[in-house]
């Protein structure tokens, strides 16, 4: 009886031990996950900014997600770019302030709010990338002078 009773609790420390192994794997696989799908995301994101600091409009428009035209046209996209590097001066510095990143109904949508500073003042960005077969690309785009 005792011997079974041992063997009970070493084949139930075995069977324990073996399931969290296995969730701590699942676990560690969807953080590298996370993480990489936050890194190219953000990268995406950070082009945007460094296309802009450049003034290099054409390759902005390489970060944007074809389904913002249907809200917008490039014209007015960039209409409006132009109008806040004329009332706000050249872009010095941006960074990530948070980040969110969301699956549902099988799409998956990474938000970042970004501080920018510009000459004449700071302003805070909101971006939505969506990712789809050709990588993240922006969606939305919002800037809130502060």
């Amino acid at each position: 009886v005792k011997h079974f009773i041992f063997e009970t609790i070493l084949t139930l420390k075995y069977y324990v031990m073996k399931r969290v192994l296995l969730l701590l794997g699942v676990v560690f696989s969807l953080m590298f996950i996370s993480c990489q799908e936050i890194s190219d995301a953000r990268k995406v994101a950070e082009d945007f900014y460094k296309y802009r600091q450049d003034k290099d409009y054409d390759k902005v428009f390489t970060t944007l997600n074809e389904s913002i035209y249907d809200y917008v046209t490039e014209e007015d996209i960039l209409s409006d770019l132009k109008a806040i590097d004329e009332e706000m001066g050249a872009m010095n510095s941006f960074s990530s302030n948070n980040f969110n990143i969301e699956t549902k109904n099988g799409k998956t949508i990474a938000s970042f709010s970004y501080k920018v500073v510009y000459d004449k003042g700071v302003m805070i960005d909101t971006l939505s990338l969506l990712k789809g077969s050709d990588g993240y690309k922006i969606i939305y785009y919002s800037w809130k002078k502060q």
